[in-house]
């Protein structure tokens, strides 16, 4: 007959670590006369411990904040950041769409601020802008940030990108940042 061989030991405690977010994603800035338009998909990847909430990191003025996903519970949007409730603890990378609006702002000058996730970090991704009619963008100040051609733009940008991108940028930094310079081109209309 074969031998039963039981081993005890004390229950051993499992801890949780607290949960490290990278993100990774396309952001596409449309430059309007009386509004700025953001969209983007942001790929999140939660390392490190499950969590069941990612942290959003929005632009102080974000207004009209949308924020979808296969994964996304709820979320709710409040000056300069958005709490997503995920429909369960998540390890691993999930997708997070997030729209949202910005006032066009006083002067030629436009900034798209910060977006992110709180405590996380940027890995890679791009950003580009496009203006609707009338208006033309030049390129301003940015951090965390290299240009990149036009042509190049990731084909996931280009479905969430409105109009034509007339600037383009890839994300270097563990997070960015970017402004332009806006014109109307009434402006310069020869009467």
């Amino acid at each position: 007959r074969g031998k039963l061989q039981i081993d005890y030991r004390p229950p051993e405690t499992r801890t949780e670590h607290a949960a490290r977010y990278d993100v990774r994603g396309d952001v596409a800035w449309r430059i309007e006369e009386d509004v700025q338009l953001v969209s983007a998909v942001l790929n999140v990847t939660i390392s490190g411990g499950p969590s069941d909430r990612v942290e959003l990191v929005l632009p102080e003025r974000a207004a009209r904040v949308d924020i979808s996903g296969p994964e996304v519970r709820e979320a709710q949007a409040s000056a300069g950041r958005a709490v997503v409730h995920l429909r369960g603890k998540v390890l691993g990378t999930t997708v997070v769409r997030v729209s949202f609006e910005l006032p066009p702002g006083e002067g030629a000058r436009r900034e798209l601020g910060a977006l992110g996730v709180e405590g996380g970090r940027w890995t890679g991704g791009s950003l580009a802008v496009s203006a609707g009619g009338g208006v033309e963008v030049l390129p301003g100040e940015s951090a965390g940030l290299k240009e990149a051609p036009i042509g190049d733009l990731p084909r996931s940008l280009k479905s969430i990108l409105p109009g034509t991108p007339a600037l383009a940028w890839q994300v270097t930094g563990r997070e960015f940042s970017a402004s332009v310079e806006e014109l109307h081109l009434g402006q310069f209309a020869i009467e």
